[in-house]
């Protein structure tokens, strides 16, 4: 069963598109959806941000909700000894899956709709108005992510804004990179308790080393191993050598979420439930794959994106 609307999903704002995914019913179309949406979340903060930007955090949840749709829809075990493994571990499998739709959902209804209003806020054109922000920012939750404030997620859209308006490539960068950090840290903190929910506590390493791998663009990537350069130039200069001193001090302070700065070694996640060893993973997936051009193809084909804004999942392979 589908929502109401889905005729005139094509025609929906934003907001309405994020209405429309989250109260969809059956996990798969419900994910498709999201996805979709932080599809086209993505390229319209690019639209405010500029194409000479880079990756948004919408750029990036588009890979990470590709991916979970696989654990949604069971596709993780393939062949038929993957037939019996869903057999086997089909409670623990249908866990997962509920935890992660949970999750997916959480993000696009949290994050997507202060980026959906951060769009409308300052459109193309608009000219540097500092105190438009702080009344944009004034609206999100005060606290931390723990307690669904998103503290942390107004500092992300600051620099987000200050991005927009920075004249000189480095300088925006960084504030690009910054602000993709601060949000994906959010949505870690937030998605503590579905993480942890999906992965049986004695597999959690097993898992982490033989079981999660997803892709970004063209890029086949497993958590567990190394980051090596991108086969496509992704970092620009600007990233090598960090001068932002609240980038680099998330990156490499006393609690930096980095284990090896400047350096895509020891990059590699043993425990994905950790959220040190997801977001020092993250941090280095972010900084060496920032301007990689696979990042912003869609995720579905024309036909394929037809389907779901019908209410239908599409057949073959997602």
């Amino acid at each position: 069963m589908t929502t109401a609307g889905d005729s005139k999903a094509e025609a929906l704002d934003l907001e309405e598109q994020i209405d429309v995914a989250c109260a969809t019913e059956g996990s798969a179309l419900c994910n498709l959806r999201v996805t979709v949406g932080h599809y086209d979340l993505s390229l319209a903060l690019r639209a405010t941000l500029g194409a000479d930007a880079g990756a948004n955090f919408h750029t990036w949840a588009v890979w990470g909700s590709k991916k979970a749709g696989r654990t949604i829809r069971r596709e993780d075990f393939t062949g038929a000894r993957g037939a019996l493994l869903r057999t086997v571990a089909r409670p623990a499998l249908n866990r997962a899956a509920k935890e992660i739709l949970a999750g997916n959902i959480t993000v696009l209804d949290d994050i997507g709709r202060v980026t959906a209003r951060f769009v409308r806020s300052f459109p193309a054109g608009a000219g540097r108005d500092p105190e438009r922000l702080e009344r944009f920012l004034a609206r999100l939750r005060p606290g931390p992510p723990s307690v669904e404030g998103q503290d942390l997620l107004g500092q992300a859209f600051r620099h987000y804004w200050l991005a927009r308006y920075e004249p000189d490539a480095n300088v925006k960068h960084e504030h690009m990179l910054l602000a993709n950090l601060q949000a994906i840290l959010h949505e870690h903190v937030r998605l503590e308790p579905h993480i942890a929910g999906s992965i049986p506590r004695p597999l959690r390493r097993v898992v982490t080393m033989r079981m999660l791998g997803f892709r970004v663009g063209a890029e086949e990537l497993r958590v567990s191993s190394d980051l090596t350069e991108a086969a496509s130039p992704g970092a620009p200069e600007s990233l090598r050598h960090i001068t932002n001193a609240d980038l680099s001090h998330f990156l490499a302070g006393p609690a930096g979420w980095d284990r090896t700065p400047d350096s895509l070694a020891g990059s590699g996640a043993r425990d994905w439930t950790d959220i040190r060893e997801r977001m020092n993973y993250i941090v280095d997936l972010f900084r060496s794959r920032h301007f990689d051009a696979g990042l912003f193809a869609a995720p579905y084909d024309e036909r394929q994106r037809a389907a779901i804004h019908a209410g239908r999942v599409p057949p073959g392979p997602l």
